[in-house]
């Protein structure tokens, strides 16, 4: 089996509204975790935010683990359809899983 990531590249001006959008979520998110400390409000554990080296720590575990990973031009959706229909057209199985925040 063979791990590939895949990370989308800069935001584009078509995924404004989207970056805006998910800018807000993330508000929201650190303002449910200061109500949370402040006055003890309990949100699901989605509404909290991650923590500020998440993304890092993922980065270097993945490296360590000499996870390829390949970050796109743009949004990686379309490589990543790519490289499974070749996965696919070599006779291998392919799983593809998305996050987005």
């Amino acid at each position: 089996m063979e791990l590939v990531i895949y990370f989308d590249g800069p935001i584009s001006r078509f995924k404004a509204h989207t970056a805006m959008k998910r800018r807000e979520q993330r508000e929201q998110a650190w303002n449910n975790l200061y109500s949370f400390i402040t006055d003890g409000v309990v949100y699901d554990n989605d509404e909290y935010p991650l923590p500020p080296l998440c993304f890092e720590q993922l980065l270097a575990t993945l490296d360590e683990c000499d996870v390829r990973m390949i970050t796109v031009s743009g949004e990686a959706d379309a490589e990543i359809a790519t490289a499974a229909n070749e996965a696919i057209a070599l006779g291998r199985v392919a799983y593809c899983v998305s996050e987005d925040r």
